[in-house]
C-alpha cells in the first residue's frame, strides 16, 4: 500500500507523456498534409497504397485529427491486410453502422454508471464505435470501387442511416452523462473551470440561503447538470449540421471539375490560399467528432463536469464564430470563382 502513491504518480507521467507524443504527431502531419496540399489538387487518383495524404478531399481536410491520423489508417490498412470488404462481402456498411450504433447505446449505459472504471470501459467502447464507423466507409467505398476516396454520398441510403446511427449514438452518450450527474451531481468543493461560473455552486448568499440552481447538501442541482448535458448536446447537433453542411458546400466550390483554364487555375489557387487552409483546420477541431473525442477524454480522466463548465462558456461562441467566418469565406470563394 505504501508504493501506491509513487505507482499513481508513475502511471499519470506515463499518461502525461503519452499524450503529449500523440499531441506532437497530430502538429506533424497536420504540418505535412498543409504542405502536401500546397502541391496538390483534390481528387488525384490513387490506385496504390493507402496514403492519408492521398487523394486529397474536403471532407478529408475538415475531418478531426484522431480520425484522419489514427483510426482511418489503422481500419484502411486492416481492410487491405484482411480484405475484409471483399472476404465478408454479406456484410453490408448498414449492417456495421447498426452494430456500432448498438455500441454507442452500451457506452451511454456504462457512461451513467458511479464507478470511474466502468466509465472507463465506456469511452473504449465507444472507441471501438469510431472504428466500426470508419470500416463502413471503407466497405462502402471499396464495393463503390471508389477505394481511398474519402468524400460523402449523400444521396446514397446509407448516407442518411449512418448519420442516424452517428445521431442516436451522440444522444446515447449525452443521456448517459446526465443520468450520471443527475444521480451523483458535483459537488462544492469541486473546482470551477472559470471564475465567472462560481455561482453555478453552493455559495452562502447574505441571508444564508442557497440560489434557486443549487441544492441546500452542497451540490449542483440536477437541473444545472441536466442542463450542461443538454447544452453540450445541442452543440454537438449544431457541429454535426453546419460541418456536414460546410463540407458539401465546399466541396461544391473547390472539387467540381471547371473547364475554362483561367477559372480552374482560380480554383487551385483558392484551394492552396491560406485562408481556406484556416478554415478546414478551424473545422478539424470544431466538428462534432472533435467535441466526442473532447468529452470522452474527460471521462477518461474524471473531470466532465469541468469540461461541460467550460464547453458551455467557450465552445459555444467559438463555434459561432467558426460558422459565421465559413459562411463569409464560402461567399468570398463564389462570387471569385462566379458562382
Amino acid at each position: 500500500m505504501t508504493n501506491l502513491p509513487t505507482n499513481l504518480r508513475t502511471s499519470k507521467h506515463v499518461f502525461y507523456i503519452v499524450l503529449f507524443i500523440v499531441a506532437i504527431y497530430f502538429l506533424v502531419m497536420d504540418i505535412i498534409l498543409y504542405v502536401t496540399l500546397q502541391n496538390s489538387v483534390l481528387c488525384e487518383k490513387n490506385d496504390g497504397m493507402y496514403s492519408p495524404f492521398r487523394p486529397l478531399t474536403v471532407k478529408l481536410l475538415m475531418t478531426d485529427p484522431l480520425d484522419h491520423w489514427i483510426t482511418s489508417p489503422l481500419m484502411e490498412f486492416f481492410d487491405e491486410l484482411t480484405g475484409f470488404s471483399g472476404v465478408f462481402y454479406f456484410i453490408t456498411p448498414n449492417m456495421i453502422s447498426i452494430f456500432h450504433m448498438c455500441l454507442t447505446i452500451l457506452s451511454g449505459k456504462l457512461v451513467s454508471s458511479p464507478s470511474l472504471y466502468t466509465r472507463r470501459i465506456a469511452v473504449l467502447v465507444f472507441q471501438m464505435h469510431g472504428l466500426l464507423d470508419t470500416l463502413d466507409g471503407i466497405v462502402y467505398r471499396a464495393r463503390a470501387g471508389k477505394v481511398h476516396l474519402f468524400q460523402s454520398h449523400r444521396s446514397s441510403v446509407g448516407y442518411v442511416i449512418d448519420g442516424a446511427c452517428d445521431t442516436i449514438g451522440g444522444t446515447a452518450l449525452c443521456i448517459g452523462l446526465a443520468v450520471n450527474l443527475c444521480r451523483n451531481p458535483p459537488s462544492k468543493r469541486q473546482q470551477n473551470t472559470l471564475p465567472w461560473t462560481k455561482t453555478d455552486l453552493l455559495m452562502d448568499s447574505p441571508n444564508g440561503a442557497a440560489t434557486i440552481t443549487e441544492k441546500q447538501n452542497g451540490h449542483v442541482s440536477k437541473f444545472t447538470a441536466f442542463f450542461r448535458c443538454f447544452s453540450f448536446g445541442m452543440q454537438l447537433l449544431l457541429a454535426a449540421a453546419m460541418w456536414d453542411k460546410s463540407v458539401a458546400r465546399l466541396s461544391a466550390i473547390l472539387q467540381v471539375p471547371i473547364k475554362d483554364p483561367a477559372q480552374a487555375a482560380l480554383q487551385v489557387e483558392l484551394l492552396h490560399s491560406s485562408s481556406t487552409s484556416i478554415i478546414f483546420l478551424l473545422w478539424r477541431y470544431s466538428a462534432a467528432i472533435a467535441l466526442l473525442q473532447m468529452v470522452l477524454f474527460a471521462i477518461f480522466i474524471d473531470k466532465v463536469w469541468e469540461f461541460l463548465t467550460f464547453i458551455l462558456y467557450i465552445g459555444w461562441p467559438v463555434l459561432i464564430a467558426v460558422i459565421f467566418v465559413t459562411e463569409l469565406h464560402i461567399r468570398a470563394l463564389r462570387e471569385k470563382l462566379h458562382m
